[in-house]
């Protein structure tokens, strides 16, 4: 998963409209308020982008690559835990955290969940979505199976369907805190031990165990 990345100005202008996008909203995103965004010229974004489509394919391209970099991340550090269970929820718990509190995730996660919902409206961007989350969740599901947890693609698009719910949540209410987090990790492990091929290694025992 590595889809190309614009460069110098027209990298800005998708900065520029993924700000936008994850902070006001699709109604809000024209090459004119990307324009302003940027106190570039009026016209500046069209010469990179001509259409909202192109400028929307784009800021989406961009989003993949930043999420395949946490791919990547999260693949290092699956490296120093124990093989189980426990393992493969800390990493997913610990990415949608960082997700949901780190405000530039936050606006990138916004503007993504946008694209999410224009795509149901637009087949071509549709198909640009849907191969990404394809490989999203084959790459995610590589870094599982080497922590021992074995997850086909319909036990995977229900483990990332929980995580986008939580971030879905989080961006709505707002309500950090809410949920007991010794509760959630029990039942996360619950949902992954129920998804898992059966099989997958046991979970990992707390230290001293």
């Amino acid at each position: 998963m590595s889809p190309e990345r614009p460069e110098g100005r027209a990298a800005e202008a998708v900065d520029a409209a993924i700000k936008i996008l994850g902070t006001h909203g699709a109604r809000a995103l024209t090459h004119r308020a990307v324009d302003r965004e940027l106190g570039a010229p009026e016209g500046s974004t069209s010469n990179y982008f001509r259409t909202r489509h192109a400028l929307l394919e784009a800021v989406f391209r961009q989003i993949c690559a930043l999420d395949a970099l946490l791919i990547e991340r999260l693949a290092e550090i699956s490296t120093d835990l124990a093989p189980g269970i426990e393992s493969v929820v800390q990493l997913v718990t610990t990415a949608v955290d960082n997700w949901v509190v780190e405000p530039l995730y936050r606006q990138r996660q916004r503007a993504r969940i946008e694209i999410y919902l224009i795509s149901s409206g637009d087949d071509e961007l549709a198909n640009v979505v849907s191969e990404f989350r394809d490989e999203f969740r084959l790459r995610l599901a590589e870094v599982f199976a080497h922590l021992g947890v074995n997850i086909d693609q319909g036990g995977m698009r229900l483990v990332i369907s929980l995580a986008d719910g939580m971030i879905l949540d989080e961006l709505i209410a707002g309500e950090t805190g809410l949920v007991d987090t010794d509760v959630l990790r029990r039942a996360w492990v619950e949902f992954v031990r129920a998804v898992a091929a059966p099989g997958e290694a046991p979970p990992a025992k707390p230290a001293g165990a």
